[in-house]
């Protein structure tokens, strides 16, 4: 009980009839707070997971925070960001709007988890309005690669999310680069990676059998193209299964069937885990990326992934280490990544890549952000 709590209590019984209704809301808040929940209570405005069929990252990610709040003891509020549950981008607007205009002042923190455009309209209308009202805000920018949309924007849109950065009371960003590129707007700017529940899977070492596995958005940016044409290079040894919904016309079954690689369909969240433990390396040759959630989901279970050397991913896997890294858009490179891996080196790559979950462990990286907020 606090300090505050006590003095009141040692008043006279005639004080305390006096005050008693400011005596209970005080005490009930205090209580609230100091005893129940050491956290501020907090307005949670990102998209929820509506369709495991159309489970992106960002939805993955953002139902993981969620459950951790949940766990944390943090009382929260979600507003839905997720495009998937309204008519139109127009109508989802109007209604985080309303919702954000009739909760907002319940709440001690705002926190954004932010797109691109998400930054540039809700993070400047909530700032504003957390400015006006006296209210705490944060900002997620979910995503890598923000610096290069940056670049690219006009200048109304650069000074909009200029004025985002410079007066939200904190700024996070998924990318240490980003954290970087962007701290002059603002000294509270902090790394807070993308993240995954954490299995709690004990390390067992697992004999490397050639066991490949491809799983994510079946696009060209993905690098599928040149993971089909390296496994057209490799021996009959290696299997190679790609899991994931299509995003161009032309991956058809019959396009597949010309290559040694298996395409297999998209999988739902719920079943990603348990597909990964069936393979010895996660492989995801990407022309452009953030952190990819897979390969966080990976390491949990002591696989390594083999990528390709664009520079959020060099932050979080290190070549023969944790994983190979081999250069973008180029078949040959990938054909000689899949070689690297052994029955001698693997052993000790995929010790690295489970300990390197620890850095990406859910529960851990959101009380970082809880503990930040509550510092405020």
């Amino acid at each position: 009980m606090s300090k505050s709590i006590r003095l009141f209590e040692n008043y006279s019984n005639t004080e305390k009839l006096k005050y008693s209704k400011y005596k209970n809301t005080f005490i009930k808040k205090c209580f609230r707070k100091e005893c129940n929940n050491k956290y501020k209570s907090m307005l949670m405005i990102g998209p929820r997971l509506a369709n495991p069929k159309k489970a992106g990252g960002m939805l993955v990610y953002f139902e993981n925070i969620l459950q951790d709040l949940q766990e944390l003891g943090v009382d929260y509020k979600v507003v839905d960001t997720n495009t998937q549950i309204y008519k139109n981008n127009i109508h989802m607007f109007f209604i985080v709007i309303f919702n954000f205009f009739k909760n907002f002042r319940k709440y001690d923190h705002i926190n954004l988890q932010a797109t691109a455009n998400h930054l540039i309209i809700f993070g400047t209308i909530f700032v504003f309005f957390g400015k006006l009202f006296d209210k705490e805000v944060s900002v997620k920018k979910t995503a890598g690669r923000f610096n290069r949309k940056y670049e690219r924007l006009d200048l109304i849109r650069k000074k909009l999310v200029q004025y985002v950065l410079k007066n939200a009371d904190l700024v996070f960003f998924e990318t240490k680069y980003l954290v970087e590129y962007f701290k002059h707007f603002n000294e509270k700017t902090y790394w807070h990676p993308n993240i995954r529940r954490n299995p709690n899977c004990e390390y067992k070492p697992k004999e490397y059998k050639k066991r490949f596995a491809f799983i994510s958005l079946v696009a060209v940016s993905k690098g599928i193209d040149e993971l089909l044409e390296a496994s057209n290079i490799l021996d009959d040894s290696y299997t190679i299964d790609i899991y994931g919904k299509t995003l161009e016309e032309k991956y058809t079954k019959e396009y597949f069937e010309k290559y040694r690689a298996n395409y297999l369909g998209p999988l739902s969240p719920q079943e990603v885990q348990d597909k990964i433990k069936e393979y010895d390396v996660i492989v995801l040759p990407s022309h452009e990326e953030g952190y990819p959630g897979i390969f966080i989901e990976a390491f949990s279970f002591g696989i390594p992934v083999l990528t390709t050397t664009l520079q959020p991913i060099m932050e979080i896997v290190t070549h023969q280490e944790n994983g190979i890294l081999v250069e973008p858009k180029n078949a040959d490179s990938l054909h000689k990544g899949f070689l690297i891996f052994n029955t001698e080196n693997y052993k000790q790559m995929s010790k690295k890549a489970y300990d390197s979950f620890e850095l990406f462990d859910s529960l851990k990286q959101t009380q970082n952000m809880v503990d930040k907020i509550n510092l405020l």
